[in-house]
């Protein structure tokens, strides 16, 4: 990623009734550009455990921004465009986006991570390649073994790469709601990098959960 003009944006999000959640979400905005992936972080106030969930849609601001590599703290505002990325460009984000969380959390107490398949486009493909070697167009009822793929795919080699330096590791992978989904609502969502003759007509699609642990 050109990290020119490359900006990691926080914004708290606004507590209703008698929320025992901290929520704070990060994105990445590039010039006037601003990422659809983002990471909410979720605090629990009494135990300090922290999860954080991937989202995929538009984020909301008020400032302009100029300068590269800083966090901008910003209020609710107007809602701006967002490019979609690729599965790589998801990583890499990530990856800022830790650096700049431990200025507001900490992240000893990282417990678990969420997010749905489809959207990370390459990583969805992957993911549905190996499974239909193993269980064809069927959807298995062996949701154990899906998490085992997901923890063998790339996904399992980027996080653990990142979560490193942490001193964190992934325990285990579970998913809810499998199914699968057309290709086209995967371009929808994502920039693919996957040569199309690689790519099936249908693509799997679940919620993800991680559960990490310390080193």
């Amino acid at each position: 990623m050109d990290t020119t003009d490359t900006i990691v944006v926080s914004k708290t999000i606004p507590q209703e009734g008698t929320n025992h959640l901290y929520e704070k979400e990060y994105f990445v905005t590039i010039e006037n550009d601003t990422s659809c992936f983002s990471c909410v972080f979720l605090e629990h106030k009494k135990t300090e455990r922290i999860s954080i969930k991937f989202e995929y849609n538009n984020k909301k601001y008020l400032s302009s921004i100029s300068d590269s590599l800083v966090v901008a703290e910003l209020n609710f505002g107007y809602r701006v465009p967002y490019y979609k990325t690729t599965y790589k460009q998801q990583v890499n984000e990530l990856k800022m986006i830790l650096r700049k969380s431990v200025e507001d959390f900490d992240l000893d107490n990282l417990q678990y991570m969420s997010f749905e398949l489809l959207p990370t486009g390459d990583l969805a493909i992957e993911v549905t390649n190996q499974y239909m070697k193993e269980f064809g167009t069927k959807i298995t009822n062996n949701y154990k073994r899906v998490g085992q793929i997901l923890l063998n795919s790339q996904l399992g080699v980027d996080l653990n790469k990142i979560l490193n330096r942490y001193f964190i590791s992934i325990e285990q992978v579970s998913i809810e709601k499998l199914h699968f989904v057309t290709r086209d609502k995967m371009f929808n969502v994502s920039i693919i990098k996957t040569d199309f003759g690689q790519i099936p007509d249908k693509i799997l699609n679940c919620f993800v959960y991680i559960k990490l642990k310390k080193h």
